[in-house]
């Protein structure tokens, strides 16, 4: 038995790719293994190569894996671009109907009618196309077809559930739609169970127990739901790819805890519409990419000198400009952090999983209105997208915190409400309007504590210095707190990876496949970017003679942070091609580099 199983479904846009995918997915979770995906599809409607990839295990997951133990080809383009990352061993599952146009050199030897073995490979024909069309008349539902054969060769995807799941999805269209479904299944099935010898090697174990208080998500819905348990209460936003379904989801569902949705012209506006609630006493946020998030950049620096409490949530995407739309990229850190003009820090965060993407959303909320500031989150195409089980939380034992919003104004000999007033933590006291004697001005331009403007040096010096105060103190907080550091490895080892973000995983995995060729290594991940938890990273830092740091970017931005904070030299991994990092790639680095300093030395 294998500990897990590596599968891959690709086809064009439009084929029903992705939904295909996803049941799989979900139906595996429901049997109670552990799931972990990537999906990517292109920024057309219909069209393009999409692909999903799943790797399903009894046990712990850590990253997407490599190579795949299964390619489920729904196309000829999906051969084209897969059949090199097939493992040796490994099985190709075709649509026979795109035999006789097969580019690949090494397929026009097959026989039509069953499978061969080369180059390790052994290739199964299954008519997808030809079934669902001629045979069924229901030309769409060649995804279930293709399906069908998957379940058969892996009883890892239960077909019982999967039926169960076609009928809950399909019974608003009718009973016929929920029937042509299930018999295109099982012409998928029947195809490959002549052959299902072929898949022995390829079995995982059954679950050892059955979690039933967890659901499969992904990590913009995760972060969604975080939100809600968080008590927001207003989400503005523009529909923008990687990060629109976050406003899909909450324009259903915020609503029903007493919450408001609205979906403005722009994001320049959203954000506007943000800092308006926010102002009310509503914890408010919204959702965007790089493009959309480049606009809000005034309006951060005002929700900064305003001291207004926010949350954006940056789903990052390839780029410059519009860019990769549907590709993962980690490539916004140097707008998130250094984006405004002035002074004016933000504090930033990254979640490192969906689970994580859940708790982030309840921190950065109470952050914002603890230090009455904007925060920034920054997740990711490959994690926004991504499934896997997260377990329940009983809303009760989330902890809220808005910070100093006090009912009653304490005017302490002043003539009027002091909104600025300089206070020991560098915090003041925040009312809402229509609160006895609550008045004061608020605007974009620099202000002496009651919000009237004013330009001399002492008061730009001293609300300067108050607002980047606030900042250290949050510092102070987060160094104190082991939730936003993740640890990983041989703790005796003097050889580290740094990162952040979503590569964590496939780091985790390196780290275990280095260890197993007597390379000792340790990971630390931070999820606080701005402002860097200098004393956590410095002490990790001290015992050790190489670091590589892992990014998806190809200028090395937390490279360059970590150099100027820390003023020693980094190796530095970078990757830009929309596609998450793989352990072998982190392998690969580390080896490398070694072999470079022993060389040196």
């Amino acid at each position: 038995m294998k500990d897990d199983v590596l599968i891959l479904v690709g086809g064009e846009g439009g084929e029903g790719v992705i939904s295909a995918s996803e049941i799989l997915v979900k139906a595996a979770a429901r049997a109670g293994y552990e799931v972990y995906t990537f999906r990517t599809f292109p920024a057309e409607i219909r069209g393009g190569h999409a692909q999903m990839q799943i790797r399903v295990s009894p046990k712990e997951i850590l990253s997407l894996g490599d190579r795949f133990d299964v390619v489920i080809a729904m196309n000829d383009e999906a051969v084209q671009l897969h059949l090199h990352e097939i493992k040796a061993g490994g099985i190709l599952i075709y649509d026979k109907s795109e035999y006789d146009k097969a580019s690949v050199a090494d397929l026009k030897t097959l026989d039509p009618n069953g499978y061969i073995q080369k180059n390790n490979i052994t290739v199964v024909m299954v008519p997808m196309t030809d079934t669902a069309g001629r045979d069924l008349k229901t030309p769409k539902s060649k995804n279930m077809v293709a399906t069908g054969a998957i379940c058969a060769a892996l009883p890892c995807f239960r077909i019982d559930i999967i039926k169960e799941m076609i009928k809950q999805q399909f019974i608003k269209k009718g009973d016929l739609v929920v029937q042509t479904n299930w018999q295109a299944l099982d012409a998928g099935v029947k195809y490959i169970q002549p052959n299902l010898k072929l898949f022995d090697s390829l079995q995982i174990g059954e679950p050892k127990s059955k979690k039933s208080k967890r659901m499969v998500t992904t990590g913009n819905i995760a972060f969604s739901l975080g939100s809600i348990l968080a008590g927001c209460k207003y989400f503005a936003g523009y529909p923008i790819t990687p990060a629109s379904d976050v406003l899909e989801y909450l324009s259903v569902h915020l609503p029903k805890f007493g919450g408001n949705v609205i979906q403005t012209e722009d994001e320049i506006s959203a954000l506007a519409s943000v800092l308006g609630a926010s102002y009310a006493g509503l914890r408010a946020y919204t959702a965007t990419s790089g493009p959309g998030f480049s606009l809000m950049q005034e309006l951060l620096g005002f929700a900064h000198i305003a001291e207004l409490p926010c949350v954006v949530l940056d789903v990052q995407r390839g780029g410059p400009s519009t860019g990769l739309p549907t590709k993962a990229e980690q490539s916004d850190l140097n707008i998130a952090v250094f984006g405004a003009h002035g002074d004016a820090p933000r504090i930033v965060l990254a979640p490192l999983d969906v689970p994580d993407c859940l708790q982030v959303a309840i921190k950065s909320f109470n952050l914002a209105d603890k230090y009455q500031t904007p925060v920034i989150v920054l997740s990711e195409q490959s994690l926004a997208h991504r499934f896997e089980p997260i377990e329940w939380i009983d809303p009760s034992t989330v902890a809220i915190d808005r910070g100093k919003i006090v009912e009653e104004v304490q005017l302490n000999g002043k003539p009027r409400y002091a909104r600025y007033d300089l206070t020991e933590d560098h915090i003041s006291p925040r009312v809402l309007p229509g609160t006895k004697n609550y008045y004061y001005i608020m605007g974009g331009l620099e202000h002496n504590i009651y919000g009237k403007p004013g330009y001399t040096p002492e008061i730009h010096k001293t609300m300067t210095e108050k607002r980047m105060k606030k900042l250290e103190l949050a510092r102070e907080e987060i160094e104190k707190d082991k939730y936003y550091f993740e640890e990983f490895g041989d703790t005796n080892a003097s050889i580290g990876i740094m990162g952040w973000g979503a590569t964590i995983g496939s780091t985790k995995e390196a780290i275990l496949l280095l260890k197993k060729e007597g390379i000792s290594v340790k990971t630390l991940y931070t999820k606080v970017l701005s402002p860097l938890p200098v004393e956590t990273i410095g002490k990790w830092l001290k015992s050790l003679d190489m670091v590589v740091v892992i990014e998806m970017n190809a200028l090395g931005q937390f490279t360059r942070v970590l150099e100027a904070a820390f003023k020693r030299d980094f190796v530095s991994l970078t990757k830009c091609d929309g596609v998450p990092i793989k352990p072998e790639e982190i392998v690969g680095k580390v080896k490398s580099a070694l072999a470079l300093e022993r060389r040196l030395v």
